[in-house]
């Protein structure tokens, strides 16, 4: 893969190949770079080591980002994440003020980050370098690596960073590969996805080193696990008091529009727009039928055993009572949590502030 990342007296291109990224130099004289966006903002690059694959032949803040920046003299701090709590004491740690935080990572990494800012805040302004699985982020902003990186070189307009809060019941916990690693805060945020039930269950599944390195095909392995042991999930969802109830099979809320670049779940979704989708079938279903229907250029939404209900400025209530150990898994942003038997779950966007800090994003 070639892409054209900057234009000056020189046009330069990232390329993509087995061996990972380079830079090549040809003569241009037809358009000229625009660095205004450095000479407004601190800028700090974040490199999450272990989204995705890993950095096996991956790194492209070396051969690509570092050297650009160093060319035009932008001065930046760069953070190499060590530990899996690195990022969120980057978040936690950011100086206060107008930043451009150029993330290098998944949805997960850019979620976790988000949910830790604390201080006295600022302007933050985000532009993720897509190095997860999923992405399903740039997917929304329609931005493989390459496209992200020319983004900072050229007059591309910043948005509004939508924002979406979950309400979550006390003692649930952060799973690693179904082990518990920590309780959760009963408020947090999401940016892409909020899940149960058989998505959930396979990202849930898709977490453990053996499949990881299979990068996105370990959805589909962990996918056909779970269609051979199908369970139900049993809660109802109210919008404004009215009621979609389950037993579930499949049950999502998202305001984007492609989880895969071929995997439309919700045709009518955009995340310059504050509203939600809810996106859910019954056990009666034919879960691979659906699947292949939204494969198909999301062309599940007409199926009319499939619920598909766009939610404008009104909450979204999930209740649940009795769950089972095997149905109490929940994905957030690729993050699998693990709720109590009983509870509710309250979801709503809540604009683009978080912790004194105003989100914006390229």
């Amino acid at each position: 893969m070639e892409y054209p990342l900057i234009y000056d007296d020189q046009l330069i291109i990232g390329v993509k190949s087995d061996d990972g990224y380079s830079l090549k130099y040809e003569s241009n004289d037809d358009v000229k770079l625009n660095l205004e966006i450095f000479n407004q903002k601190k800028t700090i690059v974040i490199d999450s080591s272990n989204s995705g694959t890993g950095r096996l032949k991956r790194d492209i803040y070396n051969p690509i980002l570092k050297v650009l920046l160093e060319k035009y003299n932008v001065q930046h701090d760069y953070h190499y994440t060590e530990s899996a709590d690195s990022i969120s004491q980057i978040a936690r740690n950011l100086p206060s003020g107008n930043l451009l935080v150029l993330i290098i990572s998944g949805d997960t990494s850019v979620n976790e980050f988000l949910n830790s800012l604390s201080g006295e805040g600022g302007e933050l302004t985000i532009v993720n370098i897509p190095f997860g699985t999923g992405n399903s982020l740039a997917l929304s902003l329609e931005d493989n690596e390459l496209t992200a990186i020319a983004k900072l070189f050229t007059s591309t307009p910043v948005h509004e960073f939508n924002l979406y809060d979950i309400s979550l019941p006390p003692n649930c916990w952060e799973l690693k590969q179904s082990a518990r690693v920590k309780q959760m805060p009963t408020s947090y945020k999401f940016i892409v996805v909020f899940s149960w039930g058989f998505h959930a269950s396979l990202v849930a599944d898709s977490d453990t080193p053996e499949l990881r390195k299979f990068g996105l095909e370990r959805f589909k392995m962990a996918a056909m696990k779970n269609l051979q042991s199908p369970h139900q999930y049993p809660g109802s969802t109210f919008i404004d008091k009215e009621e979609y109830g389950g037993p579930y099979n499949y049950w999502l809320i998202t305001p984007s529009r492609k989880f895969e670049p071929t995997f439309e779940i919700s045709p009518d979704g955009s995340i310059f727009d504050d509203s939600l989708f809810l996106i859910s079938f019954g056990v009666s279903v034919d879960t691979m039928s659906v699947m292949q229907q939204v494969y198909d250029k999301g062309n599940h939404i007409k199926n009319p055993d499939v619920i598909y209900n766009k939610v404008q400025n009104q909450e979204i209530i999930l209740k649940f009572e009795n769950l089972p150990s095997d149905v109490r898994r929940f994905c957030i942003d690729g993050l699998i949590i693990e709720v109590p038997p009983s509870g509710e779950i309250k979801l709503k966007s809540t604009g683009n502030t978080i912790n004194n800090w105003n989100i914006f994003i390229m």
